[in-house]
């Protein structure tokens, strides 16, 4: 009996370690968390939430905020725009040991959140920082009398927000350069021999 039960506590001992580490995971697409726009341009992520624990999470809220900054203490500013956030307008909710993904869309207002690009940022400057959700842990699910086990918990992944140019100004740019590379090298043309 005692020779059983020596196999079986380090079994249980993994078993409840492994759910007791387990922790939510947020994942950005693009999976760099790096996007860039064009002036007044509204860009943005979608995620994929992995949730590992035993536990339905209620996401509440997102936000982008600079390396150092922490929403739960300060409030998150942005370089280059404004960060809207999306994912507390879906009701996120997420079931024990399940994901869910949702892609960027700015019309639709889905992904994570979207990063509208100031209208006078400067052409190649980059913002970085974190995406942050928060959420809440349920013993069940919250929408049918699940009983709330946390307060808010952050989870974050990487982010940068590049400002460039827009297509149509460089391909303006290019053909305007061409034009004038025209003009230059039509005016170094030799003469014709009847006028030296």
């Amino acid at each position: 009996m005692m020779k059983r039960i020596a196999r079986v506590v380090p079994v249980l001992s993994f078993l409840l370690a492994g759910s007791v580490f387990a922790s939510p995971l947020l994942t950005l697409t693009p999976a760099n968390g790096f996007i860039e726009g064009g002036p007044s341009e509204t860009v943005g992520w979608g995620y994929t939430l992995s949730n590992d624990t035993a536990y339905y999470l209620l996401v509440d809220a997102s936000y982008f905020c600079q390396v150092g900054q922490d929403p739960e203490f300060t409030t998150c500013t942005q370089t280059l725009g404004t960060y809207t956030d999306f994912i507390a307008s879906n009701l996120t909710i997420i079931s024990p040991h399940s994901s869910t993904s949702q892609t960027f869309d700015p019309n639709f207002m889905t992904g994570v959140g979207s990063y509208t690009i100031d209208p006078s940022a400067p052409l190649y400057s980059i913002d970085t920082g974190d995406v942050v959700a928060t959420y809440q842990e349920y013993m069940g699910n919250p929408l049918v009398n699940g009983t709330q086990v946390s307060g808010d918990i952050e989870l974050s992944a990487s982010a940068m927000v590049e400002a460039v140019p827009e297509p149509a100004t460089l391909t303006l740019a290019g053909g305007s350069l061409l034009f004038l590379c025209g003009l230059a090298f039509r005016g170094k043309r030799k003469p014709p021999a009847s006028q030296r």
